[in-house]
């Protein structure tokens, strides 16, 4: 509800819709964060990923992900 209600009010946009159906959207919120969404739209488990890049990221950017749906919080990473 959190990321539905954001102040900021901004949709997200559909970054990319690959051939297996899976589908990864962002879209900005809030206090300069970032909600991603990985969509699954087969029947089968399916890996999916974006580049910081992707996201308008920095290489070197830390995160704090938090998996919704699991309503838990994942390790941070970061790359380069």
């Amino acid at each position: 509800i959190s990321v539905n209600q954001d102040p900021l009010g901004v949709q997200g946009k559909k970054l990319k819709r690959l051939a297996d159906g899976t589908e990864v959207w962002a879209g900005p919120l809030s206090g300069n964060q970032i909600a991603v969404v990985f969509w699954n739209r087969s029947n089968k488990p399916a890996t999916i990923s974006v580049n910081w890049s992707e996201l308008g990221l920095h290489p070197q950017t830390s995160v704090h992900i938090r998996d919704l749906w699991e309503h838990a919080d994942l390790p941070g990473i970061q790359t380069g």
